[in-house]
């Protein structure tokens, strides 16, 4: 599953109040599903989080001159190495949401979900991206 669906889901899952879904098969489910998902978004971000560290303490002094300038809505001149530098680390960054993660999930039938979540206020395009990415099944 692509990172970025990963973080669609897990933000669609976080939404549901555990203590409105009455089914308890389908609420272990979902919550592993989710903790499963939750692991991998929460292992991905600490990653982001240690290359954006390590780009502002590598360029700490450059940081706040391109940040000012670009306030300013100025020419960002006599800064090249810190810009490509700027540009790789966003790559990366960008690229890291491409990647496939591999997590197990144990899919739910969809009318047993919608039976279990009826408090819940959910759109049919939520579903539909639960039910396309493996959460729910027909």
């Amino acid at each position: 599953m692509k990172l970025a669906v990963v973080y669609t889901v897990t933000g669609i899952l976080s939404g549901i109040k555990i203590n409105k879904i009455s089914d308890k098969e389908v609420k272990n489910s979902l919550l592993a599903d989710y903790l499963a998902l939750r692991k991998i978004v929460k292992s991905v971000n600490e990653d982001k989080q240690e290359l954006i560290d390590k780009f502002q303490s590598d360029w700490k002094d450059e940081i706040s001159a391109v940040r000012e300038l670009r306030s300013k809505k100025e020419p960002v001149e006599g800064h090249d190495e810190y810009l490509k530098a700027e540009a790789e680390a966003n790559l990366i960054l960008h690229k890291m949401d491409e990647v496939d993660a591999e997590v197990t999930i144990q899919p739910i039938k969809v009318d047993e979900f919608v039976a279990s979540v009826s408090e819940e206020e959910l759109a049919f395009e939520q579903v539909a991206i639960l039910l396309d990415n493996g959460i729910l099944e027909e």
